[in-house]
């Protein structure tokens, strides 16, 4: 592990197989050397150093559904995926919409398509 705030570049077998390098335009450098007997005692030994990350929250470890990439979806049938789930009794925790829920080619928008998605406003 390389510990650099800076861009760190990395060669890996670029002239020798067996060979690994890195560099950093800094001028101090810190690295560690992380070895287990197994991979799963060399991440234990890598997050003892760095840190373990917060276990994510329950809903997340639940049943999630997805359009699957369903190119021509509207709301009703993305309500029908939805309610074919409750009526089959299947606890559903998160319903996924692929980007197909915004206009078509405006991938980067993030903005509802209306016309297949139209506004509701509720009370």
């Amino acid at each position: 592990m390389v510990d650099n705030e800076g861009d760190i570049s990395y060669e890996v077998a670029s002239e020798k197989v067996e060979r690994v390098q890195f560099s950093v335009k800094e001028e101090k450098l810190s690295y560690y050397i992380i070895n287990g007997s197994t991979p799963k005692s060399t991440i234990q030994k890598y997050t003892d150093l760095t840190g373990k990350p917060a276990l994510p929250p329950a809903w997340s470890f639940g049943l999630w559904l997805s359009t699957s990439f369903t190119t021509e979806y509207d709301e009703n049938t993305t309500s029908k995926f939805i309610q074919g789930m409750k009526d089959r009794e299947i606890p559903l925790q998160v319903f996924h919409f692929d980007c197909y829920w915004m206009e078509a080619f405006e991938w980067c928008n993030f903005t509802w398509d209306k016309k297949h998605f139209p506004i509701r406003k509720e009370c």
